[in-house]
């Protein structure tokens, strides 16, 4: 029963291309949004217009447990140079105390100028032969091609492992639901797990077998920037518990019948070993040494965070190998050959200080990270265009945490 539901899950998560679904209940048996990223329950996440500009994006929660993965994360690949960066505006209700990350060959303020020319999903022929080769098929499912997103398909196989592919692409082993249930990439449960210490894999390890499913399913022409953080069995055995627990009681709770309510109870795993310890790896497509913040970030609110529950790219790698990868579509770029001058970060820093000083309010904030991305977004005619951007992660009264993006060439704010 257990199973059928985690499928379930799946499935929503590729219906949904990235757009992540925040429900009650179990924290990591469902696609829920991290602390900074919470939606009140039974709210959908609100789209981001083009029309839209200066619109915060806020939401509850201790902005000061939200850690940079950069500072925390036991490893990083390609990491960009950083400079810290203090600022204080005239009134003091707008502070900048954050690192500045940025590659070296971006701080000339210029950018190569990139065109979206297609978008990958993997390749069917290798995903089959690697996943679904010698296995028997206990269920499928097929989803609609819309808006320019192909037919998604998926295969669950009677072992407990399948594998997406069409929209977007997702494997997972038999053992990936018991590692949901312990949310170990759902970002509320990030601090816990990060202090954790595994010895029979390294990050190093994890981020290298990744790298290699990747090539795998088809991913191989394509450069990515991951971060890896340590998950123990004896953590794990800890929080699936107490989630399930809360998961269990909550059933009432919902408008079904009672056969469909027994196939919701879920079950904890019998027994967690040190064989179940693994590493959480997450990251970005990297193109020119630039991470590409992508177009479901760009697009909902609830998910412009930089964190392990938004990442476009996820996996749980264990001493047996991944037990699941989730990629959302990979871009395709072009170089024009034209170069875009960016605004010196200092002015940059300007309009940020200007949208948050302008608030008719007696709050303080504090701008605790500051990274440069390459953002796809839809442009006006509804096709896929690139631009520089800076990122921005705010604290309110260390309460509340906002997102501000900003163009990196015009310096317009984009919400």
């Amino acid at each position: 029963m257990k199973r059928k539901l985690f499928v379930m899950l799946l499935l929503a998560v590729m219906l949904f291309s990235g757009c992540g679904k925040s429900r009650e209940g179990i924290k990591g048996a469902g696609e829920t949004a991290g602390p900074e990223t919470s939606v009140p329950a039974g709210e959908e996440p609100q789209a981001e217009t083009e029309g839209e500009t200066g619109e915060e994006i806020e939401t509850e929660g201790e902005a000061e447990t939200t850690k940079d993965p950069e500072e925390e994360t036991e490893a990083e690949e390609e990491t960009a140079s950083q400079e810290h960066y203090k600022r204080e505006s005239e009134s003091g209700k707008v502070k900048f105390d954050c690192r500045i990350e940025v590659p070296d060959a971006y701080k000339n303020n210029s950018a190569p100028k990139l065109m979206v020319t297609g978008q990958s999903y993997g390749e069917e022929e290798k995903i089959l032969s690697k996943y679904a080769e010698g296995k028997e098929i206990e269920d499928t499912y097929e989803g609609e091609a819309h808006d320019g997103i192909p037919a998604g398909y998926q295969y669950s196989f009677t072992d407990g492992s399948g594998v997406g592919w069409g929209d977007s692409f997702i494997c997972w082993t038999g053992n990936a639901s018991y590692y949901h249930q312990a949310g170990v990439s759902n970002s509320d449960n990030w601090e816990e797990y990060c202090n954790d210490q595994v010895s029979a894999i390294s990050a190093q390890e994890a981020m290298e077998g990744v790298r290699q499913e990747l090539a795998e399913a088809g991913f191989s022409e394509f450069d990515f920037q991951l971060v890896a953080y340590p998950v123990s069995h004896k953590t794990m055995q800890r929080l699936e518990k107490a989630a399930v627990a809360d998961w269990n009681e909550g059933i009432d709770d919902y408008d079904v019948s009672e056969e469909e309510k027994e196939e919701m109870v879920m079950e904890v795993k019998e027994t967690w070993t040190q064989e179940d310890d693994a590493y959480v790896v997450y990251g970005y497509q990297l193109q020119d040494s630039l991470p590409i913040y992508h177009q479901w970030m760009a697009m909902f609110r609830s998910i412009a965070y930089d964190n392990v529950t938004n990442a476009p790219v996820t996996a749980i790698y264990s001493g047996r190998g991944v037990e699941e990868l989730m990629v959302n579509p990979v871009y395709y770029f072009e170089n024009t050959g034209d170069t875009l001058a960016l605004k010196e970060f200092e002015e940059i820093a300007g309009v940020v200080e200007e949208k948050f000083e302008n608030l008719l309010d007696d709050k303080s904030y504090v701008v605790k990270r500051a990274r440069l991305f390459q953002m796809v977004r839809l442009d006006e005619s509804q096709e896929n265009s690139v631009e520089p951007v800076w990122y921005f992660e705010v604290a309110e009264d260390e309460t509340t945490q906002k997102v501000t993006l900003i163009d990196a060439v015009t310096g317009k704010l984009i919400f």
